[in-house]
């Protein structure tokens, strides 16, 4: 084996110069625009490492396809998670994704809304309170952006990003995914605000 191919198969870690790595494999093209946009922000850029992937997957699928990607990176991710909405997952198909997602050589972190992915957006702006019905959620992201809201739009996501301190702060009532078994079931749900959180505290602490 070449010098080269041995230094693309491990890692030794710096934490003091090397970036921390978080991989997310997401659902679809909000999601992507979302956090695609999120790792240009200033407080981001340069301390840490995110890859985004869309892959049109939710629920098991989406994390047997995760799990399968990881076992083929030659260098693993400090962190892996996988987004993605409960809108046509049954409860027996969440309840095995969050038993299975911990299980084997590289857990993985699971980012998960009821309904979709859109109920995380307008607590940027609001606490989020009661079930959000698309239509629901058009109109009041439409409120708030003061235009019509436009599925994965970039400018909007951008808008939508300098409120980042203010969403986590307005979903902190919703406990993480893994910590309450009933709380998830709940409508409305999101706990992006755990991988927000995790994005953050990497940032911070390649900033020491």
């Amino acid at each position: 084996m070449s010098s080269r191919n041995s230094q693309t198969r491990t890692r030794t870690r710096n934490p003091k110069t090397e970036l921390d790595v978080i991989a997310v494999f997401c659902e679809g093209s909000t999601e992507n625009q979302y956090f695609s946009t999120l790792k240009g922000l200033p407080a981001f850029r340069g301390k840490v490492t995110l890859n985004v992937k869309p892959v049109g997957r939710q629920g098991h699928s989406l994390l047997s396809y995760a799990k399968q990607q990881i076992r083929k990176m030659s260098v693993k991710p400090d962190v892996v998670w996988i987004v993605f909405d409960k809108d046509a997952i049954n409860n027996s198909e969440l309840a095995q994704c969050i038993a299975e997602s911990t299980q084997g050589k590289y857990p993985i972190r699971i980012g998960f809304s009821n309904r979709q992915f859109e109920v995380w957006l307008p607590s940027h702006f609001t606490e989020v309170k009661g079930s959000y019905l698309p239509e629901r959620l058009d109109r009041e992201l439409s409120e708030c952006l003061r235009r019509q809201y436009k599925k994965a739009d970039q400018a909007q996501i951008e808008k939508i990003l300098d409120h980042l301190d203010t969403a986590v702060s307005n979903t902190a009532k919703f406990a993480d995914i893994d910590t309450d078994e009933k709380n998830y079931l709940n409508d409305p749900y999101t706990n992006i605000a755990y991988l927000i959180r995790q994005i953050k505290d990497s940032a911070v602490k390649q900033a020491r």
